[in-house]
């Protein structure tokens, strides 16, 4: 899953590089429609779907990696910054299989992004059970 697609040509490079079944989700309607038209020869292996990231009607357990290429850092500019990043935690969590991936490529410093996932603490209401490296 590429979270927050945008018009990146992030999921054609890793089609062509071999990826297959890539699912692509943004807000914008415009930009989805932009991009199917563009990649119409990938359809069978990448799709392109109107979906809001902090709202993902997709099952739970679906992935075994999710990435985001800028994503978080846009969340991080909206109204309630907060809620909107917790909730797009959640939904990321709650979309990726046991012990699947999140790669989060971010402007922000990792100091800043870390304090997102690493409460521990399992009776806090802002428990997230990620594990992080930064590279």
């Amino acid at each position: 899953l590429i979270a927050g697609s945008g018009n990146s040509l992030l999921s054609k490079d890793m089609c062509d590089r071999g990826y297959s079944f890539i699912r692509n989700i943004d807000f914008s309607r415009v930009v989805i429609d932009q991009m199917k038209m563009q990649y119409k020869k990938y359809a069978d292996i990448m799709k392109w779907e109107q979906i809001n990231c902090i709202d993902m009607l997709i099952d739970d357990n679906a992935f075994d990696c999710v990435i985001d290429k800028g994503t978080l850092d846009s969340i991080f500019c909206t109204d309630d910054v907060e809620i909107a990043v917790k909730r797009y935690c959640s939904e990321v969590e709650r979309v990726l299989k046991p012990h699947g991936v999140w790669i989060v490529i971010s402007c922000g410093a990792p100091e800043v992004r870390l304090e997102l996932f690493e409460n521990d603490d399992v009776q806090s209401d802002n428990f997230m059970s990620f594990d992080c490296t930064v590279f």
